[in-house]
């Protein structure tokens, strides 16, 4: 059992909670979403379709089931029961759009496409996504990273020193609740084992050979980060082009996959468009490779997908409860220039993020950022090179080299009340 530590979507939970019909918290198995949901509402307004019993009942008669809830119910593991969202709806009808009425988790995504290839409780619910622990979650202080990128001034940051051996701690640790403290070996075992048991049908059905699919994820996982090439993923692992659609379809409805759309906001041809895909923790990068961090800083390669799905990983989890409106992409322009990662802001500002697995940043590190500012400098508002080192360097009025530790240290703190449990 992990130690409580403070979510940092929590206030997002409570505050959509207190206004909509309905909320739905999806995300990873295992990552907390039953104990956050538990402490929200009391014992009494919790049921679980994990549960034989429960699922049974709801299954043989879903109306009469949700009709025998009590007002504000949170239900478990929701995407175990076709068409829950169809009887939620007919209920949310019947009463009026009073806020609290239902709270529905899933370690799948729930089917959106239900009521004639549209979200059947569209303009009812707010659609959230827990994650695991994100840095600044396990340092007990969720903080509000994207705004400070955005707005803060970089010369008034105070970011701990972080050595390399740290940061590559943290990203092999990664942050599921249940495994981050174990030693690698057990880990390993652990996720090793995690992947086949969200196929077993307690959490997700699927009529495709589990034994390949788990094998297509371990070797998508030896290459997070890379850009979506279907026929070049059929290649190389000897599959159809359709059941690799398929394979990335089913891992993206158990929340395995991360995509990161290439930003493009014209027709140029020079830029993509083409998704980046991450494996959802860095945990998973780290345990197929070499245990030892010698031999693993020593393969550039590996070291630096493993430190691009650990940064992908963490902006993608301050998102969630950021206050800045902001969506994440990556950048590439004639396979000359790349930035690993994009920030747009709802007004169109940008934030670029360039990773490097260096000890410290030079100028040659900033060319990717410097090209996209050429690109966009009505709309740039500053650069980052995040490196393994322990220094800040200012570049120029708007690129920075920061240290990783940067991530879970700058930003606003997120008051998030008494720490949740966890599951």
């Amino acid at each position: 059992m992990d130690e409580l530590l403070p979510r940092g979507l929590l206030p997002t939970i409570e505050r959509a909670w207190a206004i909509r019909p309905v909320v739905v918290l999806e995300g990873l198995r295992a990552t907390g979403k039953s104990t956050i949901v538990r402490g929200l509402v009391s014992p009494h307004h919790f049921r679980t379709l994990g549960h034989d019993v429960d699922r049974q009942r709801a299954t043989d008669d879903l109306g009469g089931w949700l009709e025998s809830l009590p007002y504000g119910a949170v239900v478990d593991e929701a995407q175990l029961v076709p068409n829950l969202q169809l009887g939620v709806k007919q209920i949310v009808d019947d009463r009026g759009a009073s806020p609290s009425q239902f709270l529905l988790t899933g370690s799948a995504r729930l089917n959106t496409r239900e009521l004639g290839g549209s979200d059947p409780l569209t303009g009812r619910v707010r659609r959230l996504r827990l994650h695991p622990f994100s840095q600044s979650e396990i340092e007990r202080r969720p903080v509000d990273t994207i705004t400070a990128l955005f707005d803060d001034d970089p010369r008034t940051w105070s970011i701990p020193r972080c050595d390399h051996h740290d940061v590559l701690g943290r990203a092999c640790a990664g942050g599921f609740p249940t495994m981050r403290l174990l030693d690698p070996i057990d880990r390993t075992a652990e996720l090793d084992a995690y992947v086949p048991d969200l196929f077993s049908g307690n959490v997700y059905s699927t009529r495709r050979d589990v034994e390949r699919l788990v094998r297509f994820f371990r070797w998508l996982v030896g290459r997070s980060g890379s850009v979506r090439n279907v026929r070049h993923f059929a290649e190389a692992t000897e599959l159809a082009q359709d059941t690799v659609h398929a394979y990335l379809d089913e891992l993206s409805e158990v929340h395995l996959v991360e995509s990161v759309r290439g930003f493009r906001p014209g027709h140029d041809h020079r830029e993509t468009e083409r998704e980046r895909l991450f494996v959802s923790d860095p945990s998973f990068v780290a345990s197929a490779l070499p245990v030892d961090p010698a031999l693993l800083m020593q393969n550039t390669d590996a070291f630096g997908r493993l430190l691009e799905t650990f940064v992908a990983t963490e902006i993608i989890r301050v998102l969630g409860w950021s206050s800045t409106s902001a969506r994440l992409f990556h950048w590439r322009e004639n396979d000359r220039y790349e930035v690993d990662l994009v920030l747009e802001r709802r007004d169109g500002a940008l934030v670029a993020l360039e990773v490097k697995a260096a000890r410290s940043a030079t100028q040659a590190h900033t060319s990717g950022i410097r090209r996209f500012r050429d690109r966009y400098r009505d709309r740039f508002v500053r650069g980052f090179v995040l490196h393994s080192g322990e220094t800040t360097t200012r570049f120029d009025d708007d690129i920075w080299a920061l240290p990783f530790s940067a991530l879970w240290t700058i930003g606003s703190a997120i008051a998030t009340g008494q720490p949740s449990a966890l599951k």
